[in-house]
This record gives structure tokens, sequence and C-alpha cells, in this order.
């Protein structure tokens, strides 16, 4: 991972920006009326039937109770990683100065993973590859990329793999195929992973399958898992499980293993388990988050219509070079509002995350501490970036808001109706004032 320091007293602003104080100067813009959204074609929602259920929630977990997996959000919020600041300034335009260049620096990614629960796996197998995955994945959107994206999932999936384009929407097999991206997988010759009973086919075609009906012992807690069955199963692995129909099921990746007898551990990137939400700990929104640790493989999976057998595991050759390219396909701006009355004090331009290399965690990072948390609200609006908009596919649509909490904690807002006017009709490819936006 590439770090910049950077000295936001000095460093320019990349984008024109603007600042309203509601009293003195330019008063504020009246909030434009909303706009409803364009109802997806019939084609388009019989596609998206089976995805409905995505997250998928998992009977009879097992989970390793008495350790903490590491999550990219949660070492962001750590007070111990990231206290106060002294010197915090007061002033909105400085305040998004401040927030403008932490999420333009990569440093406090770096400092995220220096959280106990990723130190722990520090110089283990594919740790660099995993933590590639939660800078660049974490907070996408759990929905269907060809809503967001006009030119179809097989263009989708080349723009990932040829030129490092990160769509910021991903089902299923959307986001074990970016996680095996990011770990230097080319696609293959399907130019995605599958799921189900035909993603096991394409692994075997591939590199090597693992069915769990020529080896029961998948189905069994890990501590009871032979050496070298544990020993296959690395990260990269690709777990399947099986719907109705061989097109049907789900797949996740192994993301991190813990070794260690009874302790053994799998940690998964994907959608199953997403919405499995533990005693005590907060809901996770519908976005890509590093999973729990597993002490066994969840059979079944349940959707809203049926239960997914486990099916058997895919091992694919040559991965693990994780790739320095990867861009997000979407637009960023930064907005702040004071909590009282909602008043808009700063709103930036329209900043591609592509060119900025702006990914969801970097808007993460920036948010926590903001300056003056409780009185002014920092949100990072995210929208996405469609160079071929149609009318079923139009250009800037919401996909989430990052924002600051009254105690300077980053959290995720994901759909319109999380947080205050997130479906509020702003310019999309404009910048404020007029003139269409580079990018």
């Amino acid at each position: 991972m590439q770090q910049r320091h950077s000295d936001p007293r000095r460093r320019p602003v990349k984008a024109p920006v603007h600042l309203f104080d509601g009293g003195a100067g330019r008063p504020p813009e009246p909030a434009p009326a909303p706009r409803p959204e364009a109802p997806a074609s019939p084609a388009l929602e019989r596609a998206l039937g089976a995805f409905r259920s995505d997250g998928v929630r998992a009977r009879g977990a097992s989970f390793a109770d008495d350790l903490a997996p590491p999550r990219l959000r949660r070492a962001l919020n750590d007070p111990d990683l990231f206290p106060d600041e002294d010197g915090a300034p007061d002033d909105p335009q400085a305040i998004a100065l401040l927030v403008l260049d932490r999420a333009r620096d990569g440093a406090r990614l770096a400092r995220a993973f220096e959280h106990g629960a990723y130190r722990r796996f520090d110089a283990r197998a594919g740790e660099a590859w995993a933590r590639a995955v939660a800078e660049h994945l974490t907070g996408i959107p759990v929905a269907d990329p060809a809503r967001v994206y006009a030119e179809g999932r097989p263009a989708i999936a080349r723009a990932l793999f040829i030129e490092g384009r990160v769509p910021l929407a991903a089902l299923s097999e959307d986001a074990v195929t970016a996680a095996l991206c990011v770990g230097g997988w080319d696609g293959g010759r399907h130019g995605d992973i599958g799921r189900g009973l035909a993603g096991l086919e394409r692994c075997r075609e591939l590199g090597e399958a693992i069915p769990s009906a020529d080896v029961p012992e998948l189905l069994r807690p890990f501590e009871e898992w032979g050496d070298a069955l544990w020993d296959r199963v690395a990260p990269g692995a690709c777990l399947f499980w099986e719907g109705a129909t061989a097109g049907a099921g789900r797949v996740a990746i192994v993301l991190r293993k813990h070794d260690g007898g009874a302790q053994r551990a799998l940690q998964l990137w994907g959608t199953p388990g997403l919405s499995e939400v533990r005693a005590g700990d907060p809901a996770e929104p519908e976005a890509l988050v590093e999973g729990e640790l597993w002490t066994r493989l969840p059979d079944p999976l349940e959707t809203g219509t049926e239960a997914l057998r486990f099916c058997g595991v895919g091992l694919l050759p040559d991965l693990g070079a994780v790739r320095a390219d990867l861009r997000p396909r979407g637009r960023a701006r930064l907005i702040l509002r004071r909590r009282s009355d909602g008043e808009l004090l700063y709103r930036s331009a329209w900043l591609s995350m592509e060119a900025e290399g702006l990914s969801i965690a970097r808007l993460l990072g920036s948010l926590r501490g903001s300056p003056r948390a409780a009185e002014i609200e920092a949100v990072w609006r995210v929208h996405s970036l469609c160079l071929t908009p149609t009318p079923d596919v139009p250009d800037s649509v919401f996909l989430l808001e990052c924002a600051a909490t009254k105690r300077g904690r980053a959290e995720l807002r994901v759909g319109p109706d999380r947080g205050p006017g997130a479906g509020a009709d702003e310019p999309g490819a404009y910048l404020h004032g007029g003139g269409k936006a580079e990018f």
C-alpha cells in the first residue's frame, strides 16, 4: 500500500468548493425538489428476481466467539488508534480542507491495519491480499452492478480485469470476482467466478474442485478436518452453495485462516452470512464487509425462498499477486451541515473517485474524528459514474453515504432511506454553478 504524507495547511484543493455561512456572505441555496427514481425495465426486474435476498443467513452457524475478526470499520473507529487530535480547525472551510486531505492520504488506512485483530494475522499467507480487499471493497453496496453501469456484466468484468476499475455495486459472484481480481486473477474464460454448481465446475476447468459429496469431511467442524484438507483450503479458496438449479446458489472466498487446533477458523468474503446479526453486535449495513470467523462452513444458507446447500470448494491457480492499479468507478462530494438546523455550510464539487484514488474505505477514514462533529455533520455522498447512461440506467445514481456521527465515528448509510436528504436531486455530473465535470 502506498502512503502519501501531506500538510493540510498547504495542500491545494483539487476541485472547486463553495462555502455557505448562512449569515454573512453568500446565502445557502434552496434544496431542490426530489426526483423520482426511474423505474427498472420489466426485463431487468425479471433478471434481478433471483438476487432479492443476496445477503443470506446461515442456519446453525458456529462462530469463533473468543476471536475478534478483523474489520476495517471497527479498526477505524477504535479510539486508541485514532484519538482526538489537538488543534482541530473550527471553520467549515478549514474542516473541509482537512477532511479532503485525509481522504487523499493513505496514512489512515495504514494505521487502521495496526489494530490488534489485524496484527494477529501479520506475516500470514495471503494477508497482504486480504488487506487490499478490505481497502478497495469495504462498503460497496450489495446491489446488481447492471443497475449502475449500463454496459452490462461482461463489460463491467472486463473493465475490472483489464483496467482495474472497481464497480461500486456487487452481488454474490461479483463480490468474490472482485476479490479474486485484487489477488491477480484474470477472470478465466467466463469473466467471473460464477456460483453454485456452475461455479464449482468452472473451478474444475481452471484448477481444481473438491465436491462435498466426495469429501464429507468439509461439513464437519474445522477442528475435525485432517491436516492435509485444512492446508488445501487456503486464502483464495472459493466456497460454493447450490440452489435448485445448476446456475443458482452463492459463492464466498476464504479471506483469512486462523490456525490452532480447536481454534481453527476461516474468515470469508462475500454475501453468505452477511445478514447474520450476532447478539451484542450492531447490525452491519447491506454492504460488503470482512465476514465473521467461522469454525465450520455454514450449511445451509437461507434466502427468502430456499435453503442453499454447501456443495464444494474450488481452487484456482496463480493467485496472490496483489494489484496496485485498482480504482473505484464512482463520484463523491463532501457536504458539511449544521446538525441543529440542517443548514448547509459547505459542498464540494463532485470528485472522480477513480482519478483521486478515493476508495470508500478512504472516505470512511477521513471522517473518523471529524472536527466539531457534535455540531457539524460531515458526509461523503457517493454516486455512480456511468459514461453511457440509458433510460433504464441513468448516470449519477445515489449509492451510499459515509458520515461522521456526533461522537466522530465513521458510519455507512446504504439506500436512499438512510439519513436525511440521501435521495435528494443534486447536480449529478455537473459542478455547482454550471459546467459539466470532466469525468
